[in-house]
């Protein structure tokens, strides 16, 4: 085996891993700042995040839409 090109090819696919992660949270960033029609700080940033990727686990959609009707 080969460990330095072992080596290189893991720093490769380290390194598009971390690129493509990046544009990810780039994109998510400015679809926050078009939802919010402003630019987002930090804090607001988060609140975000939060509120697109929190998970309620035995929350479906009937229960979701009777709580928005006030029930």
């Amino acid at each position: 085996m080969d460990w330095e090109a072992i080596k290189e090819q893991s720093r490769i696919v380290y390194a598009r891993t971390a690129q493509v992660l990046l544009f990810l949270q780039l994109v998510s960033y400015v679809v926050g700042c078009v939802v919010a029609s402003k630019p987002l700080g930090p804090k607001d940033y988060v609140r975000f995040t939060y509120h697109v990727i929190q998970w309620s686990p035995g929350n479906g959609a009937l229960n979701s839409t009777a709580s928005l009707r006030g029930r």
